[in-house]
C-alpha cells in the first residue's frame, strides 16, 4: 500500500512539473512571438529612415551638383568677361 501512495505522488509531482514546465514553454513561445513582432516593427522602422537618409543623400548630391555647376557657370561668366575687356 505504502509503494501504491508513493507511486501516486511521484505521479502527481511529476505532473505538477509537467504542467509547470508546459507553462513556461507557453510564455517562452509568446515572449518569442513579441520579440519577433518586435523585430519586424523595427526592421520597418529602420528600412523607412534607410529610404528617408537615402532620398536625403540625393538631395544633397544634386545641391551639390548645383553648387558646382553654378560655381563653374560664375567663373565661365567672370572668363569670359575678362576675355572680352583684354
Amino acid at each position: 500500500m505504502l509503494k501504491r501512495e508513493f507511486d501516486v505522488d511521484v505521479i502527481a509531482s511529476t505532473i505538477g512539473k509537467l504542467r509547470g514546465a508546459k507553462d513556461k514553454i507557453e510564455y517562452l513561445e509568446s515572449l518569442l512571438v513579441k520579440l519577433e513582432s518586435d523585430h519586424s516593427k523595427t526592421k520597418s522602422f529602420l528600412n523607412k529612415k534607410k529610404s528617408k537618409l537615402d532620398q536625403l543623400k540625393e538631395k544633397v548630391d544634386y545641391l551639390e551638383n548645383q553648387n558646382l555647376r553654378n560655381f563653374l557657370i560664375s567663373q565661365i561668366v567672370i572668363l569670359d568677361n575678362k576675355a572680352h575687356r583684354g
